[in-house]
């Protein structure tokens, strides 16, 4: 366990230190390049480096500062590749933008602005370069088994769905197995039962476990007590995992009034200034993908209208913002009265319904595109929970707990829980989705929708979740 420290202890300062060396050697190399390679004129005269050197020693700091309070150097934390680059381009901004503050200010501090813009370039190059080379040096490391924490689930359902996440060892995690709660606890597939919850010291020491991640509901904070207690003179890290779908339903936030925690109910995202803004996003956007796609539109109209009898469009009642129905427009895909034996239900794979001009319009997403219209009214979003039928809404409200959430919002063309999953089939789908539905609800932003738009259209090329 000490031997695993050491390796993150030397992650931390390996990582700290290069950082500072790459921000340094792209101030050195600027200058270099501006003032002594002679490929840049110099009309002003030569600016000696001693001039630069106590800026670049500062500037170099405030990256590191910057980056050190961003989480750069916790070892523990896992970014995807493109999340990490998202964080390195902000904190450089950041850190460049509170250099260059003194600039305005003071007179010592007047040195060329431009030569600060090129550094902050390069340095962001040397650092992004840095940081995939070290993924490519570490993940190896990582399927060999080096440089993870040995990891234990402690309880619930939940543990299934933490194992099937961390069983990729670029998480930094290995998981040695996992401790009952009682002898009621279901086993949890394809995880090694270490013991119960009584023998939690001893399986710790046995299996050198560092890391405790306890999965239990909210409700079972008697357990979570226990844990902590028991293994409290013990070198471990504890980590929460409460069910998904419960932590989202709490939509909790803290306050502090003189001393006194107090925990409040937090407003949605698109409950506040940034659903103006996207309102204001979704109407340009909208009428921009009218335009440019108006011969889409209409070779497709006519597809439809000579591969099978009927009308071009299907126009169905949804349940849209506040649960106040609108009329739903998209190009037909089924035969002409589709649900006239069966009644309402879900499209399933390899329906028989849908004409062979609908599997190439929903393979492409193209059966949406008359929605932007719903849009420039005001009925749907570009990006949000899926609108239902009437019929489906009145069923699923009663079985699936916080259904009706997903109505505070306005339905949108796609989102994250069709980039995600699958078209619905069950009421666990549904169920399932509205799990993403209430992630987006409660962390909406443009960065995550700059993401959904991104994945949209690999969805779009690849097919993936069609039917």
């Amino acid at each position: 366990m000490i031997h695993r420290k050491l390796n993150h202890a030397w992650q931390f300062i390996l990582s700290l230190l290069l950082d500072a060396l790459l921000v340094f050697l792209s101030f050195v190399f600027v200058y270099w390049l501006r003032f002594a390679s002679g490929l840049v004129g110099v009309t002003k005269g030569m600016v000696p480096f001693s001039y630069f050197f106590p800026s670049i020693g500062y500037v170099t700091a405030l990256w590191i500062l910057i980056f050190y309070f961003q989480g750069h150097y916790e070892t523990r934390k896992s970014w995807r590749l493109l999340d990490e680059i998202y964080e390195v381009v902000k904190g450089g901004i950041v850190a460049s933008v509170l250099a260059l503050a003194p600039t305005f200010f003071l007179r010592p501090f007047g040195y060329s602005r431009l030569y600060m813009g090129l550094s902050l370039v390069l340095a962001l190059l040397f650092i992004i370069l840095g940081r995939v080379i070290i993924n490519r040096i570490k993940i190896p490391l990582m399927r060999r088994g080096r440089l993870l924490y040995r990891t234990a689930i402690v309880g619930g359902e939940m543990g299934v769905t933490i194992a099937k996440v961390l069983t990729n060892p670029v998480y930094g995690y290995q998981i040695v197995g996992y401790i009952t709660v009682d002898s009621e606890s279901k086993p949890l597939h394809h995880i090694s039962p270490l013991g119960s919850i009584n023998e939690m010291v001893c399986i710790i020491k046995k299996h050198q476990i560092d890391t405790l991640i306890m999965s239990f509901p909210l409700r079972s904070y008697k357990n979570i007590a226990q844990v902590i207690s028991t293994c409290k003179d013990l070198q471990v890290r504890f980590l929460f995992a409460p069910d998904v779908y419960e932590l989202v339903t709490y939509r909790v936030t803290p306050y502090e009034i003189n001393g006194l925690l107090l925990f409040g109910l937090k407003e949605y995202p698109l409950e506040g200034w940034y659903g103006g803004v996207k309102r204001f996003a979704d109407i340009t956007f909208a009428f921009i993908g009218l335009v440019l796609s108006l011969p889409v539109l209409l070779f497709a109209a006519v597809f439809v209208k000579l591969s099978s009898k009927g009308s071009v469009f299907y126009i169905q009642e949804r349940i849209g913002l506040n649960k106040n129905p609108f009329v739903m427009i998209k190009f037909r895909t089924m035969i002409h009265n589709a649900e006239a034996h069966t009644g309402p239900v879900w499209a399933k794979k390899n329906d028989k319904r849908i004409t062979p001009v609908g599997k190439i319009l929903r393979r492409m997403r193209i059966d949406e595109l008359p929605q932007l219209i719903n849009v420039l009214k005001g009925e749907m979003s570009i990006i949000g929970p899926r609108p239902e039928r009437p019929y489906f809404v009145r069923k699923l409200s009663k079985v699936i707990l916080n259904y009706n959430e997903r109505f505070r919002v306005r339905p949108g063309i796609t989102g994250l829980a069709q980039v995600e999953s699958v078209y619905d089939r069950t009421a666990e789908d549904v169920e399932e989705k509205l799990k993403y539905d209430l992630y987006y609800l409660e962390n909406a932003s443009f960065k995550l929708d700059i993401e959904i738009l991104t994945r949209t259209l690999w969805v779009i090329v690849t097919g993936k979740g069609v039917h």
